[in-house]
């Protein structure tokens, strides 16, 4: 799928959740690195034990993150755009800002992205983001694009966390640099995000340097290539790719008669035995 068909695909659940009239709930970067917004156990369920112990499989790690930022009000979107295309757009819209990741990169990217591009919509940009390891300065480049990338990094390692594992696991206390890039990979896995998240939050905090950076060149965080398993139906495809607002935003939109059944079947791409069921799940999720 192309950007400009992403963008059509976009222009029902926007309207829709425009015509709502409910604008999204989104905060500031000193909210939400107060207390460790989001990565906290008391706003992520799932998490558990002490601070460097509760971190999550990354699979799940993504869902929580997805579900936190679709219950803000933003529509999170998964698309198969190939290695060759962006890791990750946003377009901003006072009622329905979104974010859509390309699932062609390893799971820990995809995490990176999405906060990479919610970087984006909290500084009112849109953004296609091609780039790569390409750079080797922090000056180098868009400085929109370089703080969206500390933000990320700061959102997804609470420094405090970061510092308590670096110390504890590897030996090392504050005026040390970290040289080693498998120290960097560790802490990532430790976190669930890419060594290039973690690797730029080191630098930041001027625990690292660029050299280390440069370092992870060769590595592959491309999604490994997949072969048999369960097939999965389309419609279990299509919740996947628009996300659980996007499905609200419509059903709402057909009990409140400003869709059709053939508009919300449009939309989604699913067959109509599949709508019903749907619907169910969404009123189940609003109860929950």
């Amino acid at each position: 799928m192309s950007i400009s068909g992403i963008r059509r695909s976009l222009a029902g659940p926007i309207s829709i959740q425009w015509r709502g009239g409910t604008s999204a709930r989104l905060v500031g970067y000193r909210r939400l690195s107060r207390g460790h917004w989001l990565s906290s156990e008391r706003s992520c369920p799932t998490c558990r034990g002490s601070p460097a112990g509760r971190i999550l499989d990354s699979s799940r790690a993504f869902k929580a993150w997805r579900k936190a930022l679709q219950d803000l009000g933003i529509l999170v979107f998964l698309f198969p755009l190939g290695e060759r295309s962006c890791r990750g757009l946003s377009i901003w819209n006072d009622y329905a800002p979104l974010i859509a990741i390309n699932t062609a990169w390893q799971i820990e990217a995809r995490i990176f992205t999405l906060f990479h591009e919610l970087g984006h919509l909290l500084t009112r940009t849109d953004s296609a983001c091609i780039e790569g390891f390409s750079r080797s300065e922090s000056s180098a480049g868009d400085p929109i694009e370089r703080w969206c990338e500390r933000f990320a990094a700061a959102i997804l390692l609470p420094w405090d966390d970061v510092q308590s594992v670096l110390t504890r696991d590897f030996g090392w206390s504050p005026g040390k640099k970290v040289v080693d890039i498998d120290i960097a990979r560790k802490l990532a896995r430790r976190f669930s995000v890419s060594a290039r998240a973690a690797v730029l939050r080191l630098i930041e905090k001027n625990v690292s340097e660029w050299p280390l950076y440069n370092l992870l060149r060769g590595s592959q965080e491309e999604k490994p290539k997949g072969g048999g398993g369960k097939g999965r139906t389309r419609t279990v495809v299509r919740e996947d790719q628009y996300g659980e607002r996007t499905r609200r935003v419509l059903i709402d939109a057909l009990n409140n008669d400003v869709m059709t059944r053939l508009d919300v079947l449009r939309h989604l791409d699913i067959p109509e035995s599949e709508l019903e069921r749907l619907r169910t799940a969404s009123q189940k999720s609003e109860t929950d």
